[in-house]
């Protein structure tokens, strides 16, 4: 049997090695291995740090849900903190291959990954007591449903991360003119974000980690307008946090932090 867990153990770490660097989540793995030089350390992120003090300081007896994950660096800081399950959802292939092998390195038996579109996924779960969405709502043609998605899973709590358009100007390469969505009878604006062109092959859009899964273009509202969702699909009590510090290990411009609870 010791043969044998010797065996394993090194098959994971070959495979793991082939999965190295990662793009964008700085993981410790032990012994002083970690999945890449420099990036993003989950467990220093204001993120981090913003879901844990919303849930009184410690995830014992919580589980919470990591929307796009990536590279699962947030799922395992979350696992590390003590959830009581820790799941994370990823689309893209190579991402989900990273997530695994993360899982069964770690062995952390609190640590889940499901491989797919949150669209899809997210009404297929069961409820959680938290749900972090970092990163994705701003990929979306149709952010509103995903909001809506995100409501009908969370018990407690959601920590969104996002960009939001601007009013006077564009940002981030969005549209130079304002336009109008309609979700559910009611019109929000903002501007339009080109993710990529819709022409191209699956395969290369699959290599696009940090882009949009299906959606060629997204659709950035205005914070009042993304304030305005938040409330019409149930959320209440919303707490906004504009990052500036150097925990936020992302570009900040134009880029709000939102807790927001059921109740």
């Amino acid at each position: 049997m010791m043969f044998k867990h010797i065996f394993e153990k090194r098959q994971l770490a070959k495979k793991l090695q082939q999965l190295l660097p990662f793009s964008t989540h700085q993981i410790y793995l032990g012994n002083g291995l970690w999945t890449m030089d420099k990036g993003v350390i989950a467990e220093k992120d204001l993120r981090t740090k913003v879901v844990l003090d919303q849930a009184g300081g410690s995830l014992r007896g919580k589980t919470i849900l990591d929307l796009g994950c990536l590279e699962g660096g947030f799922t395992v800081a979350f696992a590390r903190l003590g959830a009581k399950m820790s799941v994370g959802v990823e689309a893209r292939e190579i991402s989900y291959q990273r997530c695994e092998i993360l899982r069964q390195y770690l062995k952390l038996r609190n640590l889940r990954f499901i491989h797919g579109d949150i669209n899809v996924v997210l009404p297929q779960l069961q409820p959680f007591n938290i749900v972090f969405a970092s990163g994705i709502l701003y990929q979306m043609a149709d952010p509103y449903s995903l909001l809506k998605a995100i409501h009908a899973v969370c018990r407690d709590f959601a920590v969104i991360d996002t960009h939001i358009a601007q009013h006077d100007s564009p940002s981030h390469k969005c549209s130079a003119e304002l336009v109008t969505r309609t979700f559910e009878g009611k019109t929000y604006v903002g501007r339009i974000y080109h993710e990529y062109d819709p022409c191209l092959p699956k395969d290369q859009v699959e290599g696009f980690l940090w882009a949009a899964y299906r959606d060629h273009d997204a659709f950035w509202p205005l914070e009042k307008s993304l304030e305005q969702m938040l409330l019409v699909v149930g959320f209440h009590n919303i707490i906004k946090i504009y990052p500036s510090s150097e925990l936020w290990q992302v570009d900040h411009k134009n880029r709000i932090l939102l807790v927001v609870t059921i109740s």
